[in-house]
């Protein structure tokens, strides 16, 4: 159980950052996913999260590469966010200047 060896390596206050900092992290990198790829994601990582009650995830290779892909997917989100935030910023930008071919 990966909750019991944290619990006993880190203390109450170990685990309990353990899983505010995963969750924060989740929460975060989805943030700009489409909400279908979003919530498939948080599930992906509920089901991690099962997983760790009956095994040591975190130190076995396979959560390298799990965190790896979610990384990815993570950090691929934002670059495709970016440019639809900066097009939404400029049209935003340019509703707000003045007209001042009329003065």
């Amino acid at each position: 159980d990966e909750y019991l060896r944290i619990g006993a390596e880190g203390g109450v206050l170990g685990l309990g950052l353990l899983l505010a900092c995963m969750a924060l992290w989740v929460r975060r990198g989805t943030a700009p996913l489409p909400a279908p790829e979003r919530w498939f994601m948080r599930l992906v990582f509920v089901g991690f999260a099962l997983h760790c009650l009956t095994d040591n995830s975190l130190i076995a290779t396979t959560a390298s590469v799990f965190f790896l892909w979610a990384s990815a997917i993570f950090a691929g989100a934002r670059e495709t966010a970016a440019p639809r935030v900066s097009a939404a910023r400029g049209i935003f930008a340019s509703a707000k200047e003045p007209d001042t071919s009329r003065a």
